[in-house]
């Protein structure tokens, strides 16, 4: 038996180190959008321009002492920010502290990463990791550049530390039908999913397949009392042969008089006798062997459909939660972006697959 054929998404976000031996399909793309792009240009110049390293970059009073001396956070959850900040010619005011979600989006930053979260990598371990500032004077401000896709995760979680947070929503991401369409075409027996949009391309331009590949072996196929009928309804090898003129008339229709038509008394059937042999029927008896292929056909290739079926293995507790929401059978999750920690969940899944 060969190696199983594994397929991700996304790869690019994720590093390559990840994909190294996977093909990598993209099931999305991504957009910029102008006008978040405009709002967080706006309140990096207006923080630049102040020298403010607090909260009250957008407020017309100058700000307090002590809240001169609370940093102003930048949060980055997706490494594709800092390309969206340079397709842009956006420029992070050094006044900024900068906390990103795991060590794959701290490398693409182009300053000084003053926070990152813990393993695994999520909005609410990023959250978690910023110092809890409840119960002290004022509140401390986090912008949020983001997806429009983005969970709240994270603004909730800052929120229950005490901490005010600015979402920007700076782009977003589609689904890729040809994606899809590519990820069909190469018959993985494991697809790594690596975000909720990956997630939602699948259940939006794929349903019917995938949802119905990772059922757990419900399949719309002939009954075995259908099988059965079928098997032993009549076959004929030739056309019938023509009848002459009085077998013809014998079998015109007949009009009966109301007074000819007779309630045909019923026979009680006795269920202990032995059932009628069939050494005199014209039926033959059953035989599993002389299953006809039109039968046949049709079974084989719906388990050859459910053998082609991949696995699905989430990337991390958000994806796995996306995926299961829009109806989609999660057969692993990974813990981490870690190529052993998403190896493990690969070999699981390629153990329990079709």
């Amino acid at each position: 038996m060969g190696m199983p054929r594994i397929a991700i998404t996304r790869a690019g976000e994720v590093g390559e180190d990840l994909a190294r031996g996977w093909m990598a399909i993209p099931l999305t793309r991504r957009r910029t959008l102008p006008d978040g792009c405009r709002t967080l240009a706006d309140i990096f110049a207006r923080i630049e321009s102040c020298g403010l390293r607090d909260a009250s970059y957008s407020a017309a009073v100058e700000p307090s002492a002590a809240a001169a001396r609370q940093p102003i956070w930048l949060a980055i959850t997706s490494g594709f920010i800092f390309d969206v900040l340079a397709q842009t010619g956006i420029e992070i005011p050094p006044q900024l502290s900068l906390a990103c979600v795991g060590a794959a989006s701290a490398a693409k930053s182009p300053i000084r990463v003053d926070l990152i979260g813990s393993s695994p990598a999520s909005a609410r371990s990023l959250a978690a990791a910023f110092p809890d500032r409840r119960g002290e004077a004022g509140s401390v401000q986090v912008i949020f550049p983001c997806s429009a896709l983005a969970s709240s995760d994270l603004e909730e979680g800052l929120d229950a530390r005490g901490y005010r947070v600015e979402r920007v929503e700076v782009y977003t991401t589609e689904a890729d039908p040809a994606g899809v369409e590519r990820l069909v075409a190469a018959h993985p027996e494991v697809v790594v999913v690596t975000a909720g949009s990956a997630a939602r391309a699948l259940a939006s331009y794929y349903p019917g397949l995938l949802n119905q590949m990772n059922a757990p072996r419900q399949m719309d196929m002939p009954s075995q009392m259908d099988m059965l009928n079928q098997m032993n309804a009549p076959r004929y090898s030739h056309e019938p042969k023509s009848l002459d003129s009085s077998q013809q008339r014998d079998r015109e229709p007949v009009d009966l008089e109301p007074a000819d038509l007779k309630p045909v008394a019923s026979k009680p059937v006795d269920l202990t006798s032995a059932p009628p042999s069939h050494s005199s029927s014209r039926t033959p008896p059953c035989r599993c062997s002389q299953l006809d292929s039109e039968l046949v056909s049709p079974l084989v290739e719906t388990q050859n459909a459910v053998r082609r079926m991949p696995a699905l293995v989430a990337l991390g507790s958000s994806t796995a939660r996306v995926m299961r929401e829009v109806g989609l059978v999660v057969a692993a999750q990974a813990a981490s972006a870690e190529r052993s920690d998403v190896q493990r969940a690969v070999d699981y899944a390629c153990s329990v697959s079709i």
